[in-house]
């Protein structure tokens, strides 16, 4: 960014966080069906789901081209009840 102007460097700055937000969104979600489909929930223990982390990005596609989705559905984020109380 080639701007002195403080406002447009909170803009950008904002902009970057609201973007890593929404990574961090949809790699939750991600993660989430992931262990869904593969029927993980019961294999997993705590510390197992304490590791867990949306932090990452090697999946993400720099040059924007469109991928085709095999699921168009979101399945809403959710834990076992044994696993609520860890929150």
């Amino acid at each position: 960014m080639a701007t002195n102007s403080r406002e447009q460097q909170e803009i950008v700055t904002l902009s970057l966080q609201l973007l890593q937000y929404c990574l961090m969104l949809m790699n939750t979600i991600l993660v989430e069906r992931t262990i869904e489909r593969e029927g993980l929930w019961e294999r997993l223990s705590a510390e197992d789901l304490r590791a867990l982390t949306p932090l990452f990005h090697g999946h993400i596609n720099l040059y924007w081209t469109v991928c085709p989705r095999s699921e168009p559905s979101i399945i809403p984020l959710r834990l076992p009840d044994r696993f609520a109380r860890l929150l």
